[in-house]
């Protein structure tokens, strides 16, 4: 098909028309072009006539077989329709992430229309950033895979930004989230009355510790946690909010219980995260358990 034609338009159809709507444009179109209905008429329109009848003998000739149609009409989307560019995913997440931890994903442009001469997308270069991109495929630019960064800059950010995708004048948008963990505060409260310096420090320890933000650990009291001893990687937490942990790290019966749990986990490694400074009582984990930086001991 090294000179195109629309076939189509050569019967006034549309691309939907039935092999019986086509067939009755055929009719219409050779009754109209006829020669009888030309007697009389200039030669170059009798000319002209005549090379639009062999069009329309070409055209009918495909559009009334199935398999020819359904050929032609793969090589019509190509040259004809308008592209549609899509976008795989639609929308991404980065969730769960500390201040200043940076994740990376991709995601892939695709066509999936008609032929298109230029591709854009844009680039927010804010938090999200667009950092890479090529061709996954040998026969031509398309798919496309896109490499984005994104950085959360803050405890507790929920941002949206929005990618634009163009074959032309199409467009296609992908929609990426961020949703950062909130910030790891803890109210430090004195330890027991009549306590040690060392069950002091214990306690203080503790209050920095991932148990004692869980509501699962008061309600079952201390020697009856899931685990056993103080583990801060446990997958069971219910975070309490900060005003029900202090109120229930003022609750006298607790203290004693909580500084015998500390002492047990002090049988370990305590080790502390460069960079949220959360106690990680479990020595076999190389990462906190709240932010997911290296570990080093104590």
């Amino acid at each position: 098909m090294a000179d195109f034609e629309d076939y189509y338009e050569i019967l006034d159809v549309s691309p939907e028309t039935t092999s019986e709507e086509i067939k009755g444009a055929y009719r219409d179109k050779c009754w109209i072009l006829h020669d009888d209905r030309l007697e009389g008429a200039p030669d170059s329109a009798k000319r002209l006539a005549r090379e639009q009848l062999k069009k329309v003998n070409r055209a009918y000739d495909i559009l009334k077989d199935p398999q020819k149609r359904r050929e032609y009409h793969a090589e019509w989307l190509k040259r004809k329709a308008k592209p549609k560019p899509a976008v795989k995913p639609s929308r991404i997440r980065f969730a769960n992430m500390a201040k200043g931890q940076i994740k990376r994903t991709s995601f892939v442009i695709d066509n999936i229309g008609g032929a298109y001469t230029k591709i854009w997308f844009s680039n927010p270069d804010s938090w999200l950033r667009v950092i890479d991109w090529h061709s996954i495929s040998s026969a031509g630019e398309l798919p496309l895979e896109v490499v984005i960064e994104a950085e959360a800059s803050d405890w507790g950010i929920n941002s949206t930004e929005y990618i634009t995708v163009k074959l032309d004048k199409e467009e296609a948008q992908l929609v990426v989230q961020l949703q950062a963990k909130p910030q790891l505060i803890m109210s430090i409260l004195p330890a027991p009355i009549n306590a040690s310096e060392a069950t002091r420090r214990r306690f203080r320890d503790f209050q920095l510790m991932q148990c004692s933000c869980c509501e699962r650990f008061f309600t079952t009291q201390p020697l009856r946690c899931p685990y056993r001893e103080l583990h801060s990687n446990c997958i069971l937490l219910e975070e309490l909010s900060p005003q029900r942990r202090h109120a229930l790290l003022y609750d006298e019966k607790w203290l004693w219980q909580i500084a015998d749990m500390v002492g047990r986990a002090e049988q370990k490694v305590l080790r502390v995260c460069r960079k949220c400074e959360a106690l990680n009582p479990n020595p076999q984990k190389s990462q906190c358990w709240y932010c997911g930086e290296p570990l080093y001991s104590r």
